[in-house]
């Protein structure tokens, strides 16, 4: 566990504040952390963190499984505390707006581009720009917005 970079999370509201914790729900145990923004159900019953928590563990970690039990409008945060992983999920149809920027020693999180862009310096890829209208789509990894060096 030597070589696992710990990366900080920030969570920030479509104000640009880091959220507080009434608007995220959140549930940890020695292996993971779980943020959930939004409203969540399991198969189709109303699910809080440690809900989704033990149902992932159910699922043996497998996130491809949990998620087709999975309905609602939300976002949430994944993080393995022993690999230092972070993993996002957004509901099916993008519903609840979830933006991330990774920086050297932080992942930002939020509902709101203007949130981000707040905290952040970002550009417009025009690049990406022109994939999506050309091609309907922005080919993984790259982004609208791209971070200024």
């Amino acid at each position: 566990m030597d070589n696992v970079v710990q990366k900080k999370i920030a969570l920030h509201d479509k104000h640009g504040y880091v959220y507080s914790k009434k608007s995220l729900v959140e549930a940890n145990n020695e292996k993971y952390h779980l943020f959930i923004n939004g409203d969540l159900f399991i198969d189709n019953l109303p699910c809080n963190a440690e809900d989704l928590l033990s149902a992932f563990e159910q699922c043996d970690h497998n996130l491809a499984r949990l998620y087709q039990k999975l309905s609602g409008q939300f976002w949430f945060v994944i993080v393995d505390n022993c690999s230092g992983n972070t993993t996002v999920c957004n509901d099916h149809f993008g519903f609840v707006p979830c933006f991330y920027a990774i920086t050297d020693q932080t992942i930002h999180i939020s509902d709101s581009l203007k949130a981000l862009k707040g905290e952040l310096s970002l550009t417009l890829s025009e690049q990406s720009l022109f994939n999506y209208v050309y091609f309907h789509c922005i080919p993984s990894p790259n982004t609208l917005s791209m971070r200024e060096s």
